[in-house]
C-alpha cells in the first residue's frame, strides 16, 4: 500500500536494487538506448531507478504521479521532486513530466 511517508525501506531497498539491476542490465545487453520509467510515486526509487540507468549509459525519461495538490502520495512537493531528479541525473534525463490523478 503506498502512503504518505517511507515507503521504501533498508528491508526492500536491496531487493530494489538488485531487481533493478537485472532487468536494467538485461535491457542494455539487448541494446536498448533507453528506459521509460512512467508513473512514478516515490522520489526515492525514481532516485535508483535512474542512478541504476545512468551507471548502464541508458537514455531516461521519467514521469511522476502527482495529486491535484502537485504532491506525490507520499507527500512531496512536485516541482521539488522535478528538480531533484535533475540533479541526479545530470547525466542526460532526456524527458521527465508528471501525471495528475484523482485520489
Amino acid at each position: 500500500c503506498i502512503s504518505k511517508g517511507k515507503i521504501i525501506t533498508e528491508e526492500n531497498k536491496e531487493k530494489l536494487i538488485k531487481s533493478y539491476e537485472l532487468q536494467l542490465s538485461a535491457l542494455k545487453d539487448a541494446n536498448v538506448d533507453g528506459v521509460i520509467f512512467e508513473t512514478y510515486h516515490n522520489l526515492e526509487e525514481v532516485e535508483i531507478a535512474v542512478k541504476m540507468a545512468k551507471n548502464l549509459n541508458l537514455a531516461t525519461i521519467v514521469s511522476l504521479a502527482c495529486t491535484k495538490e502537485q504532491e506525490t502520495l507520499n507527500g512531496l512537493d512536485i516541482c521539488i521532486c522535478l528538480a531533484f531528479i535533475s540533479l541526479i541525473s545530470f547525466i542526460g534525463l532526456m524527458i521527465y513530466g508528471k501525471n495528475e490523478f484523482n485520489n
